[in-house]
């Protein structure tokens, strides 16, 4: 449990540490790459570790950068 525990650490201060140089819009790519996680859903447990891992490497790169100061927000 702790080495999940520090994963998602280490994943949030890599992405709070970049946050003004994120996108404010992913890249085709970026979104393309997520299609790898449509997969179904397994009758086996997978690590924790490894969900992390793999959701931050495919989902990471094509999430919006909401709390930079290039982000404008949605107009309502």
């Amino acid at each position: 449990m702790k080495e999940i525990i520090e994963a998602f650490s280490e994943a949030a201060k890599k992405y709070l540490e970049n946050i003004d140089k994120r996108k404010v819009f992913p890249l085709k790519a970026d979104i393309k790459n997520m299609k790898a996680l449509d997969v179904p859903l397994q009758t086996h447990s997978i690590d924790p570790l490894e969900v992390l891992r793999e959701l931050d490497s495919l989902a990471s790169p094509a999430t919006v950068a909401s709390t930079g100061s290039r982000y404008f927000g949605f107009v309502i």
